[in-house]
């Protein structure tokens, strides 16, 4: 904050008056309070991110499904070693790639738009199965159904319509 020296002030005296030193002081003590509740604003939802991290890494149904054994995101990697992380380095096709142990940096984790938990990634490809299957069924009824009579369709269907089926 720059203050505006008084009128009249000469170089090698004081260039506030005790007033105006209460003045500047009482306003330092305001923002340094408005700074205060802000870092813990910030610290409280840093906090909740924290434990939102921790879940993610620390139960193995929320572990994303890039994240190898050791803790190494396989998904995201760099061209130049990270200074001052834990990095895996590989060389793939004769080019080094640099992956991160996001399990020592959660934070990494949290913009990722790939994050996928393994028991979702598991419960879709059980639901894929199932659909292949179900895709499956329904063309072999179609195919039954195109060899029987209308009598046996008008039967099935009655069958379909009956509660519990």
């Amino acid at each position: 904050m720059y203050i505006e020296p008084r009128p009249g002030f000469e170089p090698g005296t004081s260039a506030l008056s005790g007033s105006e030193t209460q003045v500047i002081l009482n306003d330092v003590v305001k923002r340094v309070e408005s700074l205060e509740k802000r870092v813990s604003e910030f610290g409280k939802v840093f906090e909740l991110i924290n434990i939102s991290l921790g879940t993610r890494l620390r139960f193995s149904e929320y572990n994303c499904i890039y994240i190898d054994s050791k803790g190494y995101c396989k998904w995201f990697y760099w061209n130049t070693p990270l200074k001052d992380f834990e990095v895996f380095e590989v060389v793939e096709k004769g080019v080094k790639r640099y992956y991160l142990n996001v399990k020592k940096y959660p934070w990494f984790c949290l913009p990722c738009p790939k994050y996928t938990p393994k028991y979702l990634a598991e419960t879709l490809s059980s639901l894929k199965t199932r659909l292949e299957a179900l895709e499956s069924q329904v063309t072999q009824l179609q195919h039954a159904i195109s060899q029987q009579s209308d009598k046996e369709l008008r039967e099935a269907l009655e069958r379909l319509k009956r509660p519990g089926f």
